[in-house]
Parts: structure tokens; C-alpha cells; sequence
């Protein structure tokens, strides 16, 4: 059905990946049907555009949670401006609101898809006068989508309706087409991608073209009627004068007919002076009409008939205006015969390309989108969304309560990140909970949609799935109560959240009991804290909120509240709608509300002492749990550990006297700690204290000051260890390993650390709070930084977490930039990283309003791909903050003078607020790069002189350090300047990283040119660059389908880089996938670059992953991909077990032996002989014979060589009986082959044959007695167990006929040389020898270009082609057809049990060799056609050129002279071959019949003959001596003969 009606253009990727899509074709099938039934109309073929679009790409959004966050449809009211829909709806055209409303359905995933339409809405915004044009122009369209629709729809049933319409639809299309023309005018001057893409969609030429087609056919005043009369003289007239001749001359008649018409009316009106009206209805056409005051007496004169009266007027005709519509019918009838005729070819036309169409209507819809979402901007206090791994947001607003309330909207903050991903809110009821959740919800669907947001800053993740859980009410058509409800949809919740999903809860477990509820709610809790998924959930449950405190990603909100008393001391409510941290405090909100609502006093203060009751009951609880004890325990010696490591630190400069006394004082403030934690310290924590002191204080009265500090230092190592670094901190999963001593000029102690759930390397930053006290402040607005900011080059911050003692800060694992620069770093990768530097400090000075104030080569830090990452965020902070960082605490920066601006050493740090942002950031960008090449400064006078920056590079450093901050570039400017053509920034590595970060929205013209130069630059990159940072984003181009075929060069060449660990993570997994692709380009890229990476990856994983996908290739229906498959095979071969060489690949090559392509044939038998030596003996006995001899009567000329050739390298293989009675026979019918290559091979192969089986017959005695049951050289083959089955299951069942098949009887029939026919009295006797069967018809082979072929005659009797004729040979193939009969034909079937107890079942079974031989010589499928030509051109294997030569005998070819193959190297196979498709000898073979006395005269060869009637006979007396020896071994065994 698609196939049938989907558009041709783009139609063959779609079609090519949705067989397999069941359900999706299924429910397609079902709309085309179900439009069929109920529109009664189908659609034309090729016309209606079909899209696949995958769940992946979309943000899922069920219909539970579309209808909770009220996206489309209000809950209250049918008005749909109160729902996100109606909030972002400012669209003009009926397509824009479609592709609005299905956006906010499924927001897009793709961060590069959003920030592009994001670009486009801010240069729509910013350029007001392209904004409105655009704007205007898009009012005159109709609903595009609806008119297509109607285009291509075909009634049934053809109706005038229908014509009318055709005619209305070309007319609306011109109109469309004109407007799109107009729209598309603005863009031309629009930067942005998107923008420009529209713009060239929208002047695709076929439009133009559709637009000179309609105006060259219909008239152009023509305009959309809807009237009676006006559709008919718009189906009438809308063709143009001069497209038909005979359409004029009956446009001309009806036109003089109506004419006429009025002509009578005017003469009615005279002789009867009554005032007339001319009316038309399509029932009775024309007709008459009056007013019932003009007649006098109330009576019409008897002409007028069909009178109808209504209240004040009355309608008639006359037999003479109903002959006139007659005539005006019959005019008509001609009339839209041959005007439809006319419209309809313009439709067809118009048809067969309306993909343009389709495309423009979408482009129409996107522009109008991303209008909608500029007009909001322009209108609002929104902001654009950056996108990062934490949600932040600042001063969010509700979008729909702010648009539909005049008052001012309470804004909030909101920030998760990996250490708060669940937030517990809190608060009383009407408190903004409910609202506070959808805010959130709504904010991210609006950035993934591409719209600006309500708040002051944003940084997004990018969720996969929303869920909500929100609805309290029930569902009496599901017959489900409310808890009901909410048990299923929590359920469908769980099972589907992943990490990167968001969660809306409101309130859980309250529709059943307490306890319950409480239960399934902690639970339900506990299974989304493992999940890692963003999860809100708002409770009333306060033991919820301080239960779920003991997980590390846990985090406690609450919306704030105030009770007021009045005069009368009656309790009030005020709602802040504020967010705080910290779970809500239990104020007896509920009792106040319910005393505002008139309760009686009586029971509002029963309710109150109640209250009061259980909750000093709860606390009390709470006081003496047991928990609590363990968590203040462990608080309690994490400080006494810190303690300890103060008093090491000190323990140098103190006797060994105060330093017993200072460790006996800290034990007994540990003692006070305990009696403040529960107001008592029982006996046994005494004792735990008092032993851990002992262990200090031992050591010190007893043995010397350096013993004594190496024990406390072990000590105070190993506390440490357990206590403070994590492994008693739940929410610090990550272990702090060594320094990196050489970061020690900054506020922070860089530690290497790994994180214990994956053993992945880390980078932790700790700074010291009790050390470094005076500059907790600076850690601390770092901290806060880190977890809010995000920007793809700041360092990346993964989890943190702050102590009394320390704070731990966890990113990237990382090295500091010091390090590199003492090691002389590369000066590609230092360009880059003062790019990647520059464009951060763009991002945060110019689009977030930040000033770094720290930029300097210690807050720069470089990842194992050579990346610069900034961090030292100990000043970043805004102007607008009630306290900026920078102006506070910028003097406590170690060396904070030293890279101090000119106007900040004049004044202080506040007078930064007088100028630019970016003024600061500026000069400390200029001494980063002079001290990235220069080296430390110490003094600001140094920086005057460049040193050695770069020429290119020195003009615009100067002009950062401009003394006065005002003419001060932005480091934005400088960014701008390097990436101008020839610019400092335009080398070859950044020019990568640029491509690379646009790759999936680049052109594939664009990302083919970049693959194949990237290609030839990665050996000049340097390794660690080439590793870490390109490879990454090749392999997800390769995994995800961006990068198509041409990703895989590159990504093999860069593997070459990587250890075997990193090899098998980064790539070997995802080529094992790409194995299974469905992608042919993928698949033959595979194959083609096999040799480059095949060799990395284990060899269980070739053998039972790759080898499988592998072999599809063999029954491919791509040539190509088929002969890749085989060639591929050899490089393969080392990895794959004995069973599949031996068994499947063996039946995939046999398969291959039949192929069509004659260059797939021929490299089957090369591979085959290459493979020969992997093959076991059992194997190599059975197969290697019947494969080799069935392609020297393969029609192809190299083919049969290349038989030849391989039966010469594996000649060590065979046994004397082999050669003599298989081999030698079937290459001596070569020796007069009509190829002279074939000849000659013919010649070596004989040569080494029967120098082979001299050397094998030495050893034999000269004479012996034949003993029928055993072997002789005139006796039956090796098989103990010949088979008598009349159908093979074994090997052979597959494999082809032999050659005396093909060639000795059925449609052929030569007569045999030395018959009684031909007077030859030396022929063998009937009884010897196999009698062809009788036929009519003579026929005789002959050989050319295209291998052996029957000889035909001309039309004029002329003999065709002067090869070698069926009666040459008949003797010969009449004694090899009964060896072969005797031994299994084909392949051999001589050991019916080689594939025995295997699991091996043949692939098809062939007829026995008993019954009449196929009658020609080639495959079943190459007798079709004798003229089908090849249709791979160039698929055989490259064997070069020259002839062999040099003593050693190699692998697949006769001799070695020391070169190498095109495959692996081992042998100079071939070499004398070139193989082509393109060659006429791979047609197929070629039939004819001829008269009997059209074969050839046996007088020239009976020589020959007589010796070739003479061994036949021999071969027929040992055919019978092995029947005998079947009949007697069947009488001598007990058990019969075994059957097969």
C-alpha cells in the first residue's frame, strides 16, 4: 500500500526501513482504510507523503500527563488559551498551530534541533523589520495541508462536485504559490541554518514551474467561487482561450444561449409588463421570479408554468427558457468534457511533483512556529535556555497564570543536579505545590520545543519521558476508585523511568490508609531515588520528608506560609508562594484553616490538643531512635577525626608533654560532644571514646616523637579513610586518592578519585574549611557556581558535597593546564584551548552576565583529549546578586594583585562595576596568553612585550591590554577576529572540532568532503586529541546514522591509536553492532575496511557475533555486497571455528558456485582455494574435488583458470586415486578449450598432475593381484559405504551436478563418436557403455568467449562458432559421468556421514544421479535468458596482472615470485587473471536446436576416440565389479546396508 501511494521523492530510505515495523504499517493501513470507507474517495498513486518518525527523537509525554499539565485541553473549560497550547499559540496560519500543538505533544530531544530553532527565534526577534514582513505575509494562506489533501483525493465515484472542486484547487494553489513567493523574499538575507533551509524549500523551482503551468492553462482573473452560477461559469471559463479549439466554439454556444435567455426575458418584461428577475439553481437552471405586488389581481399570464408561491414573491418559467436550459446542458455537457480533460492533465502534472509542495507547507508551518515563539519574546520577559546536565532556573514563572493574570507572578527558583535529583516539597494545602510542579514541567516542554521561557536564567537537561502523577479523581467508566487510579499510574511510571526522565508527583498514598500510604509511598520513592530520574514529589507525609534525608541525592523544599491573628485573635493564612529549602515546619496549618471556615470552637481545640499529643509523642520517638544515635555518632567522630589531623599537623612544634596533654583535652571535649548530642553519654560510649584516644595517647608516653607521629599518622590516615573521605559520608560515593602536588597555587587541593559504582576516573577538588576559614567564602560561592552554571568548555561538574570540615567538589578527571606547558604542549592544541577559553568567556560575559574575575593558567585545566576546561569559579558571580563575589573577596585570590587590571590597582575591585563585563575578563584573557607562552609574569610591565606569542596572534593581544577599560575589546571581539578567513583560529585541528560539534545538521555533501580530508589529517593530530576527542564523535555519528559508510576510514585508522581494553569499549562493541545494520552502505563499508580492524577483536566475538550477521552478505541480492562478503572470508578465516569453516561457510560458498555474477563464481573458487589448507582432511577429501572440477565447466573463461589454478595449489591434497581418475579426466577436457588462457593453464595443471601422480605410483609394485573389495587404481573410490538412497542428505545435496550431467544426455543428445552410426567398429558394446538417449535433434557444444557454449546453426546453414563439439568428447564424458555416478557427483557424497551428528541439514535437495543428467552446462538460473547480461560491474576480486613465475608453489597459485596478492599478502594468485562483469564471456550459456546431420563428423579424431571408447569401457567393467562388491557386502553384514 505505501509502495503504492507514497510520494517517489526521498520514497527509497523510507521504504528500505519500515518492512519490520508491524504495527506501525498495520495502524497505517487501518487510517488509509478507514478514509476509503467513510470519504468514499482513494488516493492517486505516488501522491500522499509518508514519514517514519521513531519515539527517540521525542520527548514521550503519555495522554495521563498531557491532560494533568493541561498542554492542549483545560480540565475546567473548553477554552483552549488556558492551556500551554493557547499560552504559546500566536501562529497565523492553520499549519503553524498544527506543528505547534504536535510539538508541545513530543518535544524534540536533539540538543542541536532546539539551539537551531532557538538561533532562528532570536534573529527573528532581533530583526524586527524581516519579523513583521513575515509575519504579513503568512496571514494569506489558507490551510495548505487541507488543499493538498483535497489535490490528490479521487472519488470513487466522479461527480460535477468533484470537477468544480479540481478547479477551486489549482486556483487556491496558485494563490498559495504566489504568497510563498512573496514569504520567501525575506529570508534570502537570514543567516540562520534553519532559516536558510526554509528560505530554499521555499524557492524549490518546481513551485515556479507549478505556477507557469496553472497560468499558462487557466485565466487570470479566475477566482474561487461559491455560488450555483458562479462554480458553473467557473468550471466553464477557468481554461484559457486558444488550449482547444473546439472548447471555444462551445464556450461560444452556451454563451449565445444565455444571451438568448435574456433576450426572452427582456420581451416578457415588454409584453406583459411585469417586472422579471433572472434566478439560476443547478435543479431547474434558469428561471423566473417576481414580486407578488406586480401582478395585478394576484394571476400570471398562462405562458408562465411551474408556478410556485411563497409569501411575497413567486418563481415560474416557461416551455421556452426550459428548451433554452436544454440547449444551454448540451452546450455545457461538451463544454466540461473537454475543459476537464484540460484540468485534469494540469492536475497530473502538477501531481507528479506535489513532494514540493508537501515540503513547502511544512517549511510554512515551521516558520510560523518559530514566529510565534519570537512574537512571545518580543512580547515577554523571557530568556533563552541554555542546555546542561542540571536543571537550573531562576526566577521561573508559570506561563499560563502569568499570561491569563494581570497580577504579578511569584517567581521561583529551581536547580537538581546528580546530588539533589529528588526533591520532596512540602507546604500546606493552597500553598502553590501543584502549581510550583507543573511551572516546572511546563518550562522544560517549552525549551525543548525551542520557545524562549519565563525566568531569568535557564540551563535545561534534556528529558526523554515525562511522567505526572497528579489527578485525585476516580473513573467510573474504568470502574476504578481514585487509588486505583493512582497505584496504575505509579506503576506505569516505575516500570518505564529512566535517568534521563522527569517525575511530577502530587501527593501519593493519601486515598487509602495512613500507614499504607505511607508505606507505598516511601517504597515508590526508594525505587525512584535508584532510578537517578529528576524527580518532584510534592507530600503532606512529614515522616516522608525526613526518612528519605538518609539518601545523598535526596533534598527537602518547602513553600513558605505565614498564620496571622487578627484583632479578635482569629487565626489567618498568608501564602508567600515562596520556595525554601528545608521541609515545612508542622504548624497546625490544617487546624488554622479549618477555624477560618466557622467551625465550632470545641472541636477545633479538641483537634488542636490532639495534634499537639501525637506529634510530642512522634518527636519523642524520634529522640530515641536508633538512628538517630548512629547519624549524631558518626557527625560526632568525623570532627573528632579532623581534630586529630589539626593536632598531627602541630604535633612538630610541641613536646611530647603538651602533646599528651592536647590529645587528653581533645578526648574529653569529644566526651562533652557526646553529652550534647543526647544529654548523657552512657558507659559504653565513654569506653568506645576513651580506646580511641588510648591508641593515641600510647604511643606517645611510650616510644620516641618520630615512632610515635608515623603510628598517629597511620592513625589519623586510616580514620580518615573510613570516616571523613566518604566511606561513612552516604552521599559522597566516590574514593580520594593522591594530590597532584604541582596544582598549589590556588584555594583547592586537587586529589585524583575514582567513583565506586564503575571504577571511572575522577578529579576532586577539597578545600579545608577549618584551614582556610577566611576564604570559605570563595569555596563556597565556587561550589554554588559549579552546581548551577554549565557550559560545554567549563570544567564539568559531576557531584559535590559540603561537610562542616570540607568541601568536595567532583568533575571530569582532569590535570592542570601548569602541568602541560612545563612539557612543551603542541601548538595546534594550545590554539584550540585559547579557543575554547575564549568562547567560554564569551558565553558567560556576554549571554549569561557573569564576570569570571580568575582567569589565569591555574583555573584552566586539560582533559585526556587535550581539551581546555575553565573552573576557578571562586569570583564567578553577577552584578546583579545582592552580594557579587568578585566585588567582596576578590582580594583573597592568592596573587589577586598580580593579575589585577590597570583600574583595579588604581581604585579597588568595586569600581569593576563601572565599566563592561567584559573589561576584566579581558586583561586576565590577555596574561593567560602570554603566560601559556611566555611562562609566569611577575610584574604587569612584562606583558608590554609579546615574547614568543604568535605574529598572528600579537596585533590583538596588544589591543587586550589597552590600559583603558573602556576601548578594551571583549574577549568575543578577539574570538571573532581568529575564526575570520585566515585568522588565528583557522587551522586544520579547530576546524575539526567546529565540524564535528555541527556534525549531524551538516549537509552529506559537506560531512562526505569533511570524512575523506579527515581521513588524511588524523596521522598529523595529535594521539591523545585523535582518541578522545574525535573518535567519540565518530562513533556516535557511526552508532546513531549520521555519519553514514564514509565515518567508518577515519574511525579504523584512529583505532590503530588505542590498547586492546580501549578498543574493545570504544569501538569493537559498536562495529559488532554496525554488523547487524540493515544499511548496505554500512554493511560494505564494513567489508571494505575489514582487514583494518578485524585483527583487535576477539575471536569468539568474529565467530558468534560478526560471522553471523557476516554471512548474510552471501545471499545478498546486492552483487556487491555479495562479493565483499567473499573476499572477506579470508580475512575472517583465522577467527572462525573448525564446525562453521567446515559446515556453514562451506554451504555458503556452494551456494555462491551457482551465482549469476560470473566474477562472484570465479572469486568463490579463489577463496575456496585459499581457505583450503583451514579445511580438515575428512573435508578437504569430499569437497575440494567436486568444487574445483564442477568450475572448469563454468561458462566463464576465468572461472574455469581459476579452477585450474586452485586445483595446482592444493595439489598436496589428493591421493593417487583422486587425480587419476577425477582430476586428470575432467583437465584434459580443458586442453582444447576455445580460451587460449584456459589452454594454457590446462597445460601447467596437466603438467603438475602427472608429475604428481608419478611420484605417488613410485612406490606401488608393478604388479598385483585385483582384489574387487578392496581399493585399486581401476577400482571404486575410497567410500566404505557407497550410498544407494535415491535422494542425498548430505553435502552433495546442495552442491552441483558433475559435469557428465550437464553435457552427456537430455536436451543436447550429441551422438557418441564410434557408434554403429558413424562406422566406428572399434566402439564400445551396448553393454559397456552408457547409450545416449534417442532425440530428434543434434547438438554440439562450442567454446568462445563466454566458456562452452552449444553451437548453433545460422540461417543459411552455416556452422556457429568452430569449438569443440559434444562428439569430441562424448566417450570421455560418458567414462567420467559413470565414475562420478559411482562416486556421488557434485561436490561427492562419498562419506554420507562427514556431517553426521552436526545438527547440518542440506540447503536444497537435488534429484539423484540416476534419473536423466540436466541438459546444459550452466546453473539452473543462467538458462533463463541467453542474453542477460551481469549487473555488478567490476565485483570480481583484482588479481593483477603478469604471469607467474619462481620455483616455490604457494597457497592458491601454481609458482611464487616473492609479491602479494590484493587480499592478505600469502601468495601471487592469479595474477594473470583480470576479472570483469563487464566481459561478454559471463553470459550466460545459449540454446538452439540444429538437424541431425548438423553434427560434426567424427573421421578427423577417431584416434583419439578409439582410446576415450576404450577407457569408458574400462570405467563401465569397474562400475560393475563395485555393484558386485555392494550385493556381497550387503549378504556378509548382519544389519543390513546402512541407510542414508
Amino acid at each position: 500500500m505505501i509502495r503504492q501511494y507514497i510520494i517517489k521523492e526521498g520514497s527509497s530510505s523510507l521504504l528500505l526501513g519500515i518492512p519490520t515495523k508491524y504495527f506501525c504499517l498495520a495502524a497505517t493501513a487501518a487510517v488509509m482504510h478507514h478514509i476509503e470507507e467513510t470519504r468514499h474517495a482513494t488516493f492517486l498513486n505516488h501522491s500522499v507523503q509518508f514519514k517514519y518518525q521513531i519515539s527517540n527523537e521525542s520527548m514521550i509525554i503519555d495522554c495521563t500527563t498531557a491532560r494533568n499539565l493541561e498542554l492542549s485541553t483545560n480540565l475546567s473549560s473548553r477554552n483552549d488559551k488556558e492551556t500551554l497550547f493557547g499560552v504559546l499559540n500566536e501562529t497565523v496560519t492553520p499549519m503553524g498551530a498544527r506543528r505547534l500543538r504536535c510539538n508541545i505533544l513530543e518535544p524534540c530531544k536533539d540538543e542541536k534541533t532546539i539551539n537551531t530553532r532557538l538561533d532562528c527565534v532570536e534573529e527573528l526577534s532581533q530583526v524586527e523589520e524581516t519579523f513583521y514582513v513575515l509575519r504579513t505575509s503568512l496571514k494569506a494562506f489558507n490551510d495548505v495541508d487541507h488543499l493538498i489533501t483535497s489535490f490528490i483525493q479521487v472519488p470513487t465515484k466522479p461527480s460535477i462536485k468533484h470537477s468544480e472542486q479540481i478547479i477551486n484547487n489549482i486556483i487556491s494553489l496558485k494563490h498559495t504559490l504566489r504568497s510563498i513567493a512573496v514569504v520567501a523574499e525575506p529570508l534570502r538575507t537570514c543567516q540562520n541554518k534553519l532559516l536558510k533551509t526554509i528560505y530554499r524549500i521555499l524557492t524549490d523551482p518546481r513551485l515556479a514551474g507549478f505556477l507557469n503551468l496553472i497560468d499558462n492553462v487557466i485565466e487570470q482573473n479566475v477566482v474561487q467561487e461559491k455560488t450555483a452560477v458562479g462554480l458553473r461559469n467557473q468550471r466553464c471559463f477557468a481554461v484559457k482561450a486558444g488550449c482547444n479549439g473546439l472548447l471555444d466554439v462551445a464556450r461560444q454556444t452556451y454563451k449565445e444561449t444565455i444571451n438568448d435567455i435574456f433576450e426572452v426575458v427582456n420581451r416578457y418584461v415588454e409584453e406583459f409588463n411585469i417586472s422579471l428577475k433572472v434566478q439560476f439553481n443547478t435543479t431547474m437552471g434558469y428561471y423566473l421570479s417576481t414580486s407578488v405586488d406586480q401582478l395585478e389581481g394576484g394571476e400570471l399570464p398562462l405562458i408562465f408554468i411551474n408556478v410556485v408561491k411563497k409569501s411575497k414573491t413567486m418563481t415560474f418559467t416557461t416551455l421556452e427558457l426550459v428548451k433554452k436550459n436544454a440547449k444551454i446542458n448540451d452546450s455545457l455537457t461538451e463544454v466540461y468534457l473537454m475543459s476537464d480533460n484540460i484540468v485534469n492533465e494540469l492536475s497530473s502534472d502538477i501531481r507528479a511533483d506535489i513532494g514540493a509542495v508537501y515540503k513547502a507547507s511544512e517549511a510554512l508551518a515551521m516558520l510560523d512556529m518559530l514566529l510565534s515563539f519570537a512574537h512571545l519574546h518580543m512580547i515577554s520577559d523571557y530568556v533563552r535556555p541554555d542546555f546542561a546536565d542540571t536543571l537550573v532556573i531562576k526566577q521561573g514563572r508559570h506561563p499560563v497564570i502569568e499570561k491569563l493574570y494581570s497580577i504579578p507572578v511569584v517567581p521561583n527558583d529551581t536547580y537538581a543536579g546528580p546530588a539533589s535529583t529528588f526533591q520532596v516539597i512540602t507546604g500546606p494545602n493552597m500553598s502553590g505545590k501543584s502549581t510550583y510542579l507543573r511551572q516546572v514541567a511546563l518550562l522544560i516542554i517549552m525549551a525543548q520545543i525551542g520557545s524562549f521561557i519565563p525566568a531569568e536564567y535557564a540551563a535545561i537537561r534534556i528529558i526523554d519521558q515525562l511522567f505526572t502523577r497528579i489527578s485525585n479523581d476516580d473513573s467510573i467508566e474504568l470502574n476504578a476508585s481514585t487509588f486505583t487510579l493512582e497505584m496504575k499510574e505509579t506503576a506505569y511510571i516505575v516500570q518505564n523511568v529512566t535517568e534521563r526522565s522527569i517525575v511530577i508527583i502530587d501527593e501519593l498514598g493519601r486515598g487509602t490508609s495512613t500507614h499504607d500510604g505511607l508505606g507505598i509511598a516511601f517504597a515508590v520513592c526508594e525505587e525512584l531515588i535508584h532510578a537517578r530520574a529528576l524527580v518532584f514529589f510534592a507530600t503532606h507525609f512529614q515522616e516522608l520528608a525526613s526518612s528519605l534525608m538518609a539518601y545523598h541525592n535526596v533534598v527537602n523544599l518547602h513553600l513558605e506560609t505565614e498564620i496571622t491573628r487578627d484583632n479578635r485573635d482569629t487565626p489567618g493564612i498568608v501564602y508567600k508562594y515562596i520556595l525554601t529549602s528545608g521541609s515545612a515546619k508542622e504548624e497546625h496549618y490544617g487546624l488554622s484553616l479549618a477555624k477560618t471556615m466557622n467551625l465550632s470552637i470545641d472541636i477545633t481545640d479538641r483537634a488542636e490538643q490532639v495534634s499537639r499529643e501525637l506529634a510530642e509523642l512522634q518527636e519523642k520517638a524520634c529522640r530515641q531512635s536508633e538512628s538517630s544515635r548512629v547519624i549524631a555518632r558518626r557527625r560526632t567522630l568525623s570532627q573528632i577525626a579532623h581534630h586529630i589531623v589539626l593536632i598531627q599537623k602541630s604535633s612538630k612544634r610541641l613536646s611530647r608533654q603538651k602533646l599528651t596533654l592536647v590529645l587528653q583535652r581533645a578526648q574529653q571535649e569529644a566526651i562533652a560532644m557526646m553529652l550534647a548530642i543526647r544529654g548523657r553519654c552512657n558507659e559504653l560510649d565513654q569506653a568506645q571514646i576513651h580506646l580511641f584516644f588510648a591508641h593515641s595517647l600510647h604511643p606517645i608516653q611510650q616510644v620516641a616523637s618520630a615512632s610515635c607521629m608515623a603510628y598517629l599518622s597511620d592513625f589519623v590516615k586510616s580514620t580518615l579513610s573510613r570516616v571523613v573521605l566518604g566511606k561513612e559520608i552516604p552521599s559522597f560515593p566516590y574514593t580520594i586518592g593522591d594530590r597532584v602536588d604541582s596544582f598549589d597555587s590556588t584555594i583547592w587541593a586537587l586529589h585524583k578519585g575514582i567513583k565506586r559504582e564503575d571504577n571511572s576516573q575522577v578529579s576532586i577538588l577539597c578545600f579545608d574549611c577549618v584551614r582556610q576559614k577566611d576564604k570559605l567564602p570563595l569555596a563556597r560561592n565556587a561550589f554554588k557556581k559549579f552546581r548551577t552554571i554549565r557550559h560545554p568548555d567549563l570544567i564539568k561538574y559531576i557531584d559535590g558535597v559540603e561537610t562542616e570540615s570540607y568541601i568536595y567538589i567532583v568533575t571530569d578527571a582532569v590535570t592542570p593546564l601548569q602541568d602541560h606547558l612545563r612539557a612543551d604542549l603542541d601548538i595546534n592544541l594550545i590554539r584550540w584551548g585559547l579557543y575554547k577559553v575564549a568562547n567560554v568567556l564569551k558565553f558567560l560575559t556576554v549571554d549569561a552576565s557573569f564576570i569570571h574575575g580568575n582567569v589565569r593558567t591555574s583555573s584552566i585545566f586539560i582533559t585526556k583529549s587535550g581539551e581546555w576546561k575553565v573552573g576557578g569559579f571562586e569570583l564567578l558571580s553577577s552584578l546583579k546578586e545582592d552580594q557579587p563575589a568578585i566585588l567582596t573577596f576578590a582580594g583573597l585570590i592568592p596573587e589577586s594583585n598580580r593579575y589585577a587590571p590597570p583600574e583595579v590597582r588604581k581604585k579597588s575591585w568595586n569600581v569593576v562595576k563601572e565599566y563592561e563585563l567584559w573589561s576584566t575578563d579581558t586583561w586576565h584573557y590577555a596574561c593567560l596568553i602570554y603566560e601559556v607562552f611566555n611562562g609566569p609574569f611577575t610584574s604587569p610591565e612584562q606583558l608590554a612585550t609579546p615574547g614568543k606569542i604568535p605574529p598572528d596572534i600579537g596585533p590583538f593581544y596588544k589591543n587586550l591590554l589597552r590600559p583603558d577599560p573602556k576601548t578594551r575589546p571583549s574577549v568575543g571581539d578577539f574570538l571573532d577576529k581568529g575564526l575570520q578567513a585566515k585568522g588565528f583560529f583557522q587551522n586544520d585541528l579547530i576546524q575539526v572540532v567546529l565540524f564535528l560539534e555541527n556534525f549531524s545538521v551538516k549537509e552529506p555533501l559537506e560531512r562526505d568532503t569533511f570524512l575523506r580530508k579527515l581521513d588524511l589529517q588524523v596521522d598529523r593530530f595529535p594521539q591523545e586529541f585523535c582518541r578522545y576527542k574525535v573518535l567519540p564523535d565518530l562513533v556516535h555519528a557511526l552508532e546513531y546514522g549520521s555519519g553514514g559508510a564514509k565515518v567508518l576510514p577515519p574511525i579504523v585508522k584512529i583505532g590503530t591509536m588505542l590498547d586492546d581494553q580501549e578498543y574493545e569499549t570504544l569501538i569493537g562493541n559498536i562495529l559488532v553492532k554496525m554488523f547487524a545494520s540493515t544499511d548496505r552502505t554500512i554493511r560494505l563499508s564494513l567489508l571494505e575496511n575489514l582487514g583494518g580492524f578485524i585483527e583487535r577483536i576477539n575471536k569468539k566475538v568474529v565467530n558468534d557475533k560478526i560471522f553471523p550477521s557476516m554471512a548474510l552478505g552471501f545471499t545478498d541480492t546486492a552483487p556487491i555486497i555479495r562479493e565483499w562478503t567473499v573476499k572477506s572470508v579470508l580475512l575472517v578465516i583465522n577467527k572462525l571455528s573448525d564446525k562453521v569453516i567446515n559446515y556453514d561457510l562451506l554451504r555458503y560458498l556452494g551456494k555462491l558456485q551457482t551465482d549469476e555474477e560470473p566474477g562472484i563464481r570465479t572469486n568463490t573458487v579463489i577463496c575456496l582455494g585459499k581457505i583450503a589448507k583451514h579445511l580438515n582432511d575428512a573435508t578437504k577429501g569430499k569437497i575440494l574435488v567436486p568444487a574445483f572440477t564442477r568450475s572448469l565447466r563454468d561458462p566463464f573463461a576465468h572461472a574455469r583458470v581459476a579452477s585450474l589454478m586452485a586445483l595446482n595449489a592444493t595439489s598436496e591434497s589428493y591421493d593417487k586415486n583422486d587425480i587419476a581418475t577425477r582430476i586428470i579426466p575432467c583437465i584434459s577436457l580443458t586442453l582444447v578449450d576455445t580460451e587460449k588462457i584456459v589452454r594454457v593453464q590446462a597445460m601447467r595443471s596437466m603438467d603438475t598432475f602427472t608429475k604428481r601422480i608419478e611420484k605417488l605410483v613410485e612406490s606401488m609394485p608393478d604388479s598385483a593381484i585385483v582384489d574387487t573389495g578392496r581399493d585399486s587404481p581401476n577400482g571404486p573410490p575410497r567410500s566404505t559405504t557407497p550410498s544407494t538412497s535415491s535422494s542425498s542428505e548430505t553435502w552433495a545435496g546442495w552442491a552441483v551436478s558433475s559435469i557428465t550431467k550437464k553435457l552427456a544426455t537430455g536436451d543436447m543428445q550429441p551422438q557418441a563418436v564410434g557408434s554403429p552410426q558413424a562406422g566406428n567398429s572399434n566402439a564400445p558394446s551396448p553393454t559397456n557403455t552408457p547409450a545416449p538417449a534417442a532425440s530428434s535433434n543434434g547438438m554440439s557444444l562450442s567454446s568462445s568467449s563466454a566458456g562452452l557454449k552449444v553451437a548453433t546453426e545460422s540461417e543459411n546453414g552455416r556452422r556457429l562458432g568452430d569449438g569443440y563439439s559434444v562428439n569430441r568428447y562424448s566417450s570421455a564424458l560418458a567414462a567420467v559421468e559413470a565414475d562420478e555416478s559411482a562416486s556421488g557427483g557434485g561436490w561427492g557424497n562419498e562419506d554420507e556421514g562427514l556431517f553426521d551428528n552436526e545438527g547440518f541439514e542440506p540447503m536444497e535437495e537435488f534429484e539423484p544421479s540416476t534419473s536423466s543428467p540436466a541438459p546444459n552446462l550452466a546453473p539452473k538460473h543462467m538458462t533463463m535468458s541467453a542474453s542477460r547480461p551481469s549487473t555488478s560491474a567490476g565485483s570480481s576480486m583484482s588479481l593483477g596482472g603478469g604471469s607467474t613465475k619462481g620455483p616455490s608453489r604457494l597457497g592458491f597459485g601454481a609458482m611464487d615470485d616473492g609479491g602479494t596478492d590484493a587480499w592478505d599478502g600469502d601468495d601471487d594468485l592469479f595474477k594473470s587473471l583480470n576479472l570483469s562483469n563487464n566481459n561478454n564471456s559471463g553470459r550466460p550459456l545459449s540454446s538452439s536446436t540444429t538437424t541431425a546431420g548438423g553434427a560434426i563428423p567424427a573421421s578427423g579424431f577417431i584416434r583419439k576416440e578409439e582410446k576415450m571408447a576404450e577407457l569408458a569401457r574400462k570405467r563401465e567393467e569397474r562400475r560393475l565389479r563395485m555393484a558386485e562388491a555392494k550385493e556381497r557386502k550387503k549378504e556378509s553384514s548382519p544389519l543390513g546396508a546402512k541407510k542414508i
